[in-house]
Parts: structure tokens; C-alpha cells; sequence
């Protein structure tokens, strides 16, 4: 039997039989100008040349014909007449309620007293609901959702015996043509309509004919794409579930001998496609490279070439291989290019906004508007995105502004300009939009999957689905994204008009070629009710997506407490929908509320164990929590599943062992971390970190300026570098090198409050006094101010500054318990212990495992007196933080102190094994050493200290006390004097003088 191979998107694909191949262009997944070549011989033909496939139109059309009766029948069959009420779904950002009654609760879940779903089976404290009624009047202003109903009836009549295939052929000609003169909204202000004002044009008013043209359409669906059926496996390295080939990124290797009059050629070649559509920007990429191949002279092509693949990794099904090579031929085009080539510029910018490092495109597009005033549309179109994903809208508004003004509009800017109306609820400017950049591109993807949006929102059911219909004429661009948007926007439709079963397969086949958390949502819902008729739960969906979206946007601002109610609101509207349950988790770590945090992602893991993000999460949890047993069991675990192969749980693992201090471990997985992410600057400087402070500078230095290259606007990579310059060079090098930062990032806190610290540490006080009084004054990024002014005013002991500006720093980012313990730490320095129980309590609300939390409430009850108490408290520091010193070492003192040498000697040395320089550890096991009469074990201990710390007068006394009992007065003498010196109101100093008066 004849088999056929063939050539398609630049890919030889088969072989395949006569049959096999008949099918797979009946079905779509070839088009018919495909070249074929049988395997019996070497030459290619088209489909039309070969008598094998003369019959294949008649008798695709013959196929068609009888599947599509069958599928009317079936349709149309037991069809009734019904009435729902459904909310309209929200689309992309931005919604529109509809009101209903409230959901039923399920069998098992817990209820108030008001008969309403119980929030605290979702580990909510007392101390999270005190937040969420600080702002629930604001919410309940925001967010009340005002309820339509939506009334739909559907009637397919048995109308397929009077139908043949003329008669359809007829139909669908005066459909695609009453497609062409679409009825666009009327023009008006752009952005003069109010925020969330629904546009909703006229209906159109179709004779029977485009009616049934229209319901051809929608069931030819069911025919190409049979929902119920799997598709062909095309090739064996494609991933399952994709239809088109992912876009191919090659990088140009030099032909030999060159040929740049050919190389010019071809990129004159490359011209007639346009930077629009994605099918463009493949045949446009494969002439580039070509040209780029013949001459390595040819930057022009070059430049042509980055732009092109840049504008590709959107449609990218692997983008760290993908972006990889992208940022290889950046580095071909050479450092700096982007700030004096345009198009270099849009390269990058969109390269970056691709990847999602949005400060990136606005660090480079600022500095580029600057310097260079030739401005392109796409290069704003991608500096106002950035400034929306990150939060800074003034900006934003001064791009928009630039924008809109703009004569010749691009798809991009236009699809920029969408995207934005379409979060802000702006329908009416939307539908203008839109009307605007379809007349211009009427067969670009991204435009008319705004139009189905818009007409969807507007409730314009007939011309959604015309424009989706133009959308699958296209072929979708032959992409699986413009799929899977037409498969979710049309199972949206039948959601709205009440044919949940058939959205649910629409959704289905939507997620398998382009995964999405608004599909998860929206099948996750129909999913969980057999009865679609019930459209409640789908109405509650809908609104827990808002409302995570708020959440989202307030997590952003750092408003932990609105985004943290805004979280919950999700949770109570849609309980199990695991996205903005994560959310809540890493609300609640930001607010400090660690134990909440694990329990929830522990339970999380129970239902979702092979989720990555759960046990990602709960990997840094734990680590953050100090909780190393329940890391390393998690650790062990997960390497034996899929997850090992994940550079984002070889950077968790990672962190873990930093945090643990095991540097060998921490730069194996992090060095694995970047094996299979070689883009990932923010694990190249964590493991810069690590060599930094192992004094390995060469390598610290590459990884951090590679870092620094993937992503010039971070802050913190400057300061890594200045580290490995101010160890391996000098204070002033470093400090140059910072000052010179301040010109890209003017009056920064981190980088002044870095160079302070540089200040201090060389010692030139005077300049470390006048920048921190400096840094003051400006108020600059108020959480690195307190930051930096309580770390400065730990080096000048200055004891109510530290408290001072800890308790200010606190109220910015309450989630950092570390410094809740530095203010412990301080308070007992000025022995004001009742304010240290505050804080310690303030801690044991958030996490009462955290570490030294029992430990000074056990050096709190030791003061008072209650040894009991005191015993309880370091025992339970010990099982909470088997593998810290803590809690060993106040045991110690509790047995020294009831004169059990003998086992506080057995607590200290397990301390020790855990911490052998831990200062407490070491002045502990000295004074029960000198107890017990070991005076040259005690000695040679008190000298380890001394090496360590020199400035504490108490080693100096308890080495007198060691050197007298020795009978080595002379040398007692010399530490009792150091002593005398270092602690002058000392209440033993006429004791020791004394002792010394009596030696000499």
C-alpha cells in the first residue's frame, strides 16, 4: 500500500496512508495546499497533482454532508423549550452580575448561624477576620453586584429533510457575507463613557435564512472538531493535546561562502509579510534567518530577525527553550543596541514583557526616551502594558494618553488599548475600540477575539458568533491559543444560553490546547453539578474570580488586609477553587500569619498532592517557618516525583538550604536550578550570594552581571555586585560603583542605605552620619528607610531607635517575624520584659513554633521566678525546633541554675553539636565546666569566646575567676582589670579591686 509523507509548517510529517491522510485533512489538521510525496518516489507534488487524491474535495464534501445531518438529528433531538437565569461571565477583566439566590451549601460543609458557608474550617484567626471588617463597609460600596436575569430561549426545529448541500453551501455564502458588514458601534468620546457602563448595541433583526446559515455554522463546529473525539497524534515529539506546531526559534549559523548581495535580497523578501499576524511572522522569521545566514554583515536582517522571534514567544509552547534562544541573539546583536536601534528596542521590550519581567521593559524603555526620540507604537504598547502588570498608573496614563493619539495604530497598540478598556469595565470605549481596529485589521485573531468579548458582554449572542466564525475561517492563524480562545468563547455562549453540557466539552477541548485558569474555573464549575440547569454555582464562579482578581490587584499594592478580605470573599463564593486558595496562603505568609498559611497548603496538599504550586509553597513555608524536619521529609518525597525535573523546586530546595546554612547542597540545587532555567537571573543571584559569602568573587561576579543583563531594573543585583567590588576591591570602588547606579535609579533607599553601611563598616562615621541623616530627611521608600535606620542604630547600640523604627518598619511588612524577634531581643536588653511578652505574643498568634519564641518566654518565667513554667517553655522551644540551639541551651541554664551540672553539660553539648559557635552555648558549657572543676577545659572554652567577641566584659570576669581558682593570680589580675575597664559601674567592682590590691 502507497504511503504518503508530507510538508507543512517547514516540518515533514508521516508517513501516512491514503485513508489516514484523507482524514486528517477532512478534519482540518492539514490544509489542503499541503506538498505530498509517496514514499516510492523523491519528487513532491500538491494534493491536486496526485490521482490518489483527485476525489478527496467530492468526497470531503460527501463526509460532510452525512456527519453534518447526523449531528442536526442528534441535536435537535428530545430538544425542548426552556427558560434559565445565568449570570453573564466575566471575560479576560471585568465583569458584569447578575442576582440569584444564594448557593446551597454541600453536604458536609460547615454554617454560621445565619445559615451561610463557615469561613473557619478555612483556617481563618481571630486575628484575620479583625482585618477584614476594617474594610468590609469599602467592599460591600465596591463590590456590591446588582443581579439581571437573562432569559434565553433555544428552538431548534427539525428543519434537515428540506435541507441538501446547495442549499447549505447558499446559507453559509450569505452568513460570511452579512459577517463582512458587521453593524460596529456608533463612534463616540473614547473615554468619555463611566467606568463599568455596559454598551449593548440593537440586536440585528436575520431572515430565516441567515438563521439557519448561523445554526450550520455553530454545528460544522461539531463536525470539524468532534469534542468527544481525541485528535490524531501528528508527529511523536509533539506535546498531546496540540493541533498546530508551536513556532520554531533557529538561530543563524553562517553559510559558507557568504553571499550578502543575497542576504539584502531576501530581507527585501521578507517585506511583503507583516509583523501582524502570527502566520506572517513564521514565513517573515524563516526568510530572515536565511538572510541572516548568508551574511553575518547584514544587521538590518538581524535586527528584523530578534523583532520577529520576540513577537513569536507569545504562541511559544516551551518558553524558557524558546526565550533562551531569543536572548542568545540578543547577545549576537551586541550590549546597548536596544538604546539606538528602534527596532533593537522593540526587540527587547517585547521580548521581556513576553517573560513577564515587566520592571525590565520599563527600566529600558525609560532610559530609551531619554536618550532617543524615535518612538515606535509597539515600544509604547509595551511600556504601558508593563506599567499596568506592575502597578504604576501615573505613568501608565502618560502612555495611554500616547496611545490614543497615535495616526497609524498598530494590532498591538490596539490590542493594548482593549486589553485596558476591557479591565477597567469601559464597554462602551471598547466596543469603540474595537470597531476602529476591526475596520483596519478584520482578520487579525487578537481583534476579533476582542469583538466576540465585546459582543459576548454586550449580550450580542448573533454577532459573537459571527466574528468567531470569521475567527475559524481564518484557521485560527494556526495557533493553538486563537483555538483554544474561539473553543472557550463559544462554550461561554452556550453557558450563556443554557446548554451547559455542551459548554463543558467546548471548555475541555479549550484547556487542552491552551491551558488557562479562566477555563480551570469555569469547567471546574460545570464539573461539580450534573445538573447544568443549575446555574448558581456557575453565577458564584463568577464572582469568586472577581473577587480573586481584586485580591490579586491589592496584593500587588501591598494592601495586605483588602487583598486578604477580597481572598476570602473568593473562597466563600467558590470554595474549592484551588487558584485563590493559593492566593490566600501567600497572603497570609506576607501578613506573618505562618501557622494559618501551613495548615491551609498542608490541607491543600491532601487534596492536591501532585499539584507543583502547593507543594512549592509549602517547600517555602516550612522554610520560612523554620519547620526543617518537615522540609526534608517533603524534600524526599517530592524527588521522587516529576517535580525533580522543575527549576522552580530546585530554587526552593535551594533557598531551603541556604536557610539551613548547608552551602555545598544549597549551590548543587541551585546549579540544577539553572540547568534546566538557564534564564533565571533571580537563581543566578541567589547563587552569587552564596559564593559571595564564601569568598568565591570570580564566580559571584559572572553570575551577577549575567543576572544584571536578563534584567537591568533590580536593585538587589547592584548591590551584590557592589558587595563582591567593596570584599575583593575597596570601600570606594563600591561605593563609585553605587553612586553611579543612582543615576538610573535616583534617591533609592537600598542603594543610599548600602552605601551607608559600606560608611560603617570602613569606618568613616562622619559619612555614615551625614547620609543616614540624609536618607531621613528625603523619607525615601519608607520600608528600606526603617529597615536601614534600625540595622544603623544596632551598630550604634542605640537600643530605643532600633524599637523605634522596628515597630515603624512592622507596620509596613507585619509579616517578618524575625524582626518581631529583634524587638524581643531589645526589650530584654533594657530588662523591659512585660514589653517583650506583647511582642512574643504577637509572634505566638502568627506561628507558635517560630523559632526563640519559647525561648524567651522561658527566660521571661526565669525572671519571675517560675521555673516551672520556664522548663515547659525551653522544652517546647526544643520539639518545635528540634535542629536549633535554643531551646537545648535555656535548659542548660535552667539545670545550671538548679546546680545540675551534669545535665546541663548534656543540653549544652547538644547545642553545640547544632551551633559549635554559638556564644550562649560556649558561656554556658565554661561555667558548668568551672563548676565541675575542669579548669583547663573552661579556659581553653573562654578563649573560643574571645576570639569570637572581645568587647564583652563578662568573659574578662569569668576568665579571673577561672585563672584564680587555677592560683595564677597574674594573670587573674589582668582580666579582672580589662574588666574593671570595659564595665566600670560594675556592682563587684570593690570585690575585685580589692583582690587585685591584695596580689600586689
Amino acid at each position: 500500500m502507497e504511503k504518503y509523507r508530507v510538508q507543512f509548517n517547514n516540518k515533514i510529517h508521516g508517513p501516512y496512508s491514503k485513508e489516514e491522510l484523507r482524514e486528517l485533512i477532512i478534519n482540518k489538521y492539514f490544509p489542503k495546499f499541503i506538498k505530498c510525496n509517496p514514499i516510492s518516489e523523491k519528487k513532491w507534488y500538491s494534493l491536486q497533482e496526485l490521482d490518489a487524491f483527485k476525489d478527496l474535495i467530492e468526497e470531503e464534501k460527501s463526509i460532510q454532508t452525512s456527519t453534518l445531518m447526523n449531528k442536526i438529528k442528534a441535536l435537535n433531538k428530545g430538544k425542548k423549550e426552556k427558560t434559565v437565569f445565568v449570570k453573564q461571565l466575566k471575560r479576560h477583566k471585568g465583569s458584569q452580575t447578575v442576582e440569584v439566590t444564594k448557593p446551597k451549601i454541600k453536604k458536609g460543609e460547615k454554617t454560621n448561624h445565619d445559615g451561610e458557608l463557615d469561613l473557619k474550617s478555612t483556617q481563618i484567626s481571630k486575628e484575620t477576620f479583625d482585618y477584614l471588617k476594617k474594610n468590609q463597609k469599602q467592599l460591600d460600596e465596591n463590590l456590591e453586584s446588582t443581579f439581571n436575569q437573562l432569559q434565553r430561549q433555544k428552538e431548534l426545529e427539525d428543519r434537515t429533510e428540506h435541507y441538501n448541500l446547495d442549499e447549505f453551501k447558499g446559507a453559509l455564502e450569505e452568513a460570511h457575507e452579512e459577517e463582512r458588514n458587521l453593524i460596529l458601534p456608533k463612534e463616540g468620546e473614547l473615554f468619555g463613557d463611566k467606568k463599568g457602563e455596559v454598551f449593548t448595541p440593537e440586536s440585528k433583526r436575520r431572515n430565516n435564512k441567515i438563521v439557519y446559515g448561523l445554526v450550520v455554522l455553530i454545528i460544522l463546529f461539531f463536525v470539524l472538531w468532534d469534542v468527544d473525539n481525541e485528535p490524531y497524534r501528528l508527529e511523536k515529539e509533539r506535546t498531546e493535546g496540540h493541533l498546530y506546531p508551536a513556532p520554531a526559534f533557529i538561530l543563524p549559523v553562517q553559510k559558507s561562502p557568504a553571499n550578502h548581495d543575497k542576504s539584502l535580497s531576501l530581507e527585501e523578501d521578507a517585506q511583503k509579510y507583516s509583523y501582524d499576524n502570527y502566520g506572517e511572522l513564521k514565513e517573515k522569521a524563516k526568510i530572515l534567518l536565511e538572510a541572516t545566514s548568508y551574511s553575518s554583515d547584514n544587521k538590518s536582517a538581524l535586527y528584523k530577525l530578534s523583532k520577529t522571534y520576540s513577537l513569536m514567544l507569545e504562541f511559544s509552547d516551551d518558553l524558557i527553550e524558546d526565550a533562551t534562544k531569543v536572548y542568545n541573539l540578543f547577545k549576537i546583536i551586541g550590549d546597548a543596541k536596544e538604546y539606538t536601534e528602534p527596532i533593537v528596542m522593540e526587540a527587547k521590550s517585547t521580548f521581556y514583557k513576553n517573560i513577564k519581567k515587566y520592571e525590565a521593559v520599563i527600566f529600558m524603555v525609560d532610559r530609551y526616551l531619554s536618550i532617543n526620540n524615535k518612538v515606535t507604537p509597539l515600544i509604547i504598547a509595551n511600556y504601558f502594558q508593563s506599567l499596568l502588570e506592575v502597578g504604576k498608573f501615573d505613568k501608565a496614563q502618560a502612555a495611554l494618553k500616547r496611545l490614543v493619539s497615535l495616526e497609524n495604530k498598530s494590532v498591538y497598540v490596539y490590542d493594548a488599548l482593549l486589553e485596558y478598556l476591557n479591565y477597567e469595565n469601559r464597554y462602551k470605549s471598547y466596543g469603540k475600540v474595537f470597531a476602529e481596529a476591526y475596520k483596519k485589521f478584520p482578520n487579525n485573531p487578537k481583534v476579533l477575539l476582542h469583538g466576540a468579548n465585546y459582543y459576548i458582554v454586550s449580550k450580542d449572542f448573533n454577532s459573537a458568533e459571527s466574528v468567531l466564525d470569521r475567527l475559524k475561517s481564518l484557521e485560527f492563524d494556526y495557533q493553538d491559543k486563537y483555538l483554544a480562545k474561539y473553543l472557550e468563547y463559544q462554550g461561554v455562549l452556550n453557558a450563556l444560553q443554557g446548554d451547559f453540557n455542551d459548554a463543558e466539552k467546548y471548555f475541555k477541548k479549550a484547556f487542552k490546547y491552551e491551558p488557562s485558569e479562566e477555563i480551570i474555573a469555569k469547567l471546574s464549575t460545570l464539573e461539580s453539578n450534573s445538573v447544568y440547569s443549575e446555574v448558581n454555582q456557575l453565577i458564584n464562579q463568577s464572582k469568586a474570580y472577581n473577587y480573586k482578581k481584586e485580591a490579586e490587584k491589592y496584593f500587588k499594592e501591598k494592601n495586605w488586609e483588602l487583598a486578604l478580605t477580597n481572598a476570602v470573599n473568593a473562597i466563600d463564593a467558590y470554595p474549592n477553587y484551588l487558584p485563590t486558595k493559593l492566593l490566600l496562603t501567600k497572603i497570609q505568609m506576607k501578613q506573618g500569619f505562618l501557622k494559618e498559611a501551613i495548615n491551609n497548603l498542608e490541607e491543600l496538599k491532601r487534596s492536591h498532592p501532585d499539584s507543583e504550586d502547593v507543594n512549592i509553597n509549602l517547600l517555602y513555608a516550612y522554610a520560612y517557618a523554620y519547620q526543617y524536619n518537615k522540609a526534608m521529609k517533603l524534600i524526599a518525597e517530592l524527588n521522587q516525583t516529576a517535580l525533580d525535573k522543575e527549576s522552580a523546586y530546585a530554587e526552593a530546595v535551594g533557598e531551603f538550604y541556604i536557610k539551613r546554612g548547608e552551602t555545598l547542597k544549597a549551590i548543587l540545587w541551585l546549579q540544577k536550578a539553572l540547568k534546566q532555567n538557564q534564564l533565571s537571573d533571580h537563581v543566578m543571584y541567589k547563587l552569587a550570594k552564596v559564593y559571595l559569602v564564601n569568598n568565591q568573587f570570580d564566580r559571584s561576579k559572572k553570575l551577577i552581571n549575567k543576572a544584571i543583563q536578563l534584567d537591568p531594573s533590580n536593585i538587589e543585583y547592584r548591590i551584590v555586585y557592589s558587595s563582591i567590588l567593596y570584599e575583593n576591591e575597596d570601600v570606594d570602588t563600591a561605593v563609585g560603583y553605587l553612586r553611579d547606579a543612582l543615576k538610573d535609579f535616583p534617591d533609592s533607599a537600598k542603594i543610599n542605605n548600602q552605601i551607608a553601611i559600606y560608611y560603617y563598616r570602613s569606618g568613616q562615621i562622619k559619612n555614615f552620619t551625614a547620609l543616614k541623616d540624609s536618607i531621613k530627611k528625603k523619607n525615601l521608600e519608607d520600608q528600606e528607610l526603617y529597615l536601614f535606620l534600625m540595622k544603623a542604630a544596632q551598630m550604634e547600640e542605640k537600643y530605643n531607635e532600633i524599637i523605634k523604627n522596628a515597630e515603624d518598619y512592622l507596620e509596613v511588612n507585619p509579616a517578618d517575624l524575625e524582626i518581631r524577634i529583634t524587638l524581643v531581643e531589645t526589650y530584654f536588653e533594657l530588662a523591659q520584659y512585660e514589653k517583650a511578652e506583647v511582642v512574643l505574643e504577637e509572634i505566638r498568634e502568627r506561628l507558635d513554633t517560630f523559632p526563640k519564641l519559647h525561648y524567651y518566654s522561658s527566660k521571661i518565667a526565669m525572671f519571675s521566678g517560675n521555673k516551672d513554667l520556664a522548663t515547659i517553655e525551653a522544652k517546647k522551644e526544643i520539639e518545635c525546633n528540634s535542629d536549633l540551639p535554643f531551646g537545648y541551651i535555656q535548659m542548660g541554664e535552667i539545670l545550671r541554675d538548679s546546680e545540675d551540672y551534669a545535665g546541663a553539660e548534656k543540653y549544652y553539648k547538644n547545642a553545640q553539636r547544632l551551633d559549635p559557635n554559638n556564644l550562649d552555648m560556649l558561656k554556658g558549657l565554661a561555667k558548668v565546666r568551672f563548676k565541675r572543676n575542669q579548669m583547663e577545659s573552661a579556659l581553653e572554652i573562654y578563649k573560643k569566646i574571645l576570639d569570637q567577641n572581645r568587647d564583652d566584659p563578662d568573659i574578662y570576669l569569668q576568665l579571673g575567676e577561672v585563672y584564680r581558682s587555677m592560683g595564677r593570680a597574674k594573670l587573674a589580675i589582668e582580666q579582672y582589670k580589662t574588666y574593671l575597664e570595659l564595665y566600670p559601674e560594675s556592682p563587684i567592682r570593690d570585690n575585685i579591686q580589692s583582690y587585685i590590691n591584695s596580689q600586689q
